[in-house]
């Protein structure tokens, strides 16, 4: 073996196949990224597609000018008692719900009323009568679906006639 300046015709091919190979090898790594994040984005979108349950209280056409000024086009006001509706694409079991005054913090539903399964466009009367309801009120039902998701609406009803503050979110299972 002797040290030389010179590289043999060898060396120089094992050169250009190992930068080739790496070449090869970094376009195969970002289009195997490009195709992870393009198969996040489909799951997600599907994720987004799927039937689920959709709680929220029945509420009726209010063609009044205060609707108008309210910027709402339904209300409460035409209902005599509270009543669920599953506004979503799935059933809706489990139902438990608290309806009371508008207050900060965490609701505690464990010892709260329940409600019957609801298919999709079903609804129950919870028997609260809306003259009942404090101003503001805070209505909030805790349900699944038949998959075992667990939702929660939370809803502010003011006056005892708007509903504000729809707020629809999936609980960690």
């Amino acid at each position: 073996m002797r040290l030389t300046g010179t590289v043999s015709l060898y060396e120089i091919a094992n050169l250009l196949l190992f930068s080739l190979n790496l070449g090869v090898l970094y376009y195969t790594l970002r289009a195997l990224l490009k195709y992870t994040r393009e198969t996040k984005r489909l799951a997600d979108a599907a994720v987004e597609q799927m039937p689920r349950p959709y709680l929220t209280i029945v509420q009726v056409a209010d063609p009044s000018d205060r609707a108008l000024i309210e910027g709402a086009a339904v209300s409460v006001l035409g209902v005599p008692t509270v009543q669920f509706r599953n506004a979503g694409t799935a059933h809706a079991v489990n139902i438990r719900y608290r309806i009371g005054a508008a207050r900060a913090g965490p609701v505690d539903l464990r010892e709260a009323p329940t409600g019957p399964p609801l298919a999709p466009g079903e609804a129950f009367d919870s028997g609260y009568g809306r003259n009942a309801l404090s101003d503001p009120a805070l209505v909030v039902a805790e349900y699944e679906s038949l998959g075992g998701a667990r939702y929660r609406t939370r809803l502010v009803v003011e006056e005892r006639h708007w509903v504000k503050n729809v707020h629809f979110q999936r609980l960690a299972t």
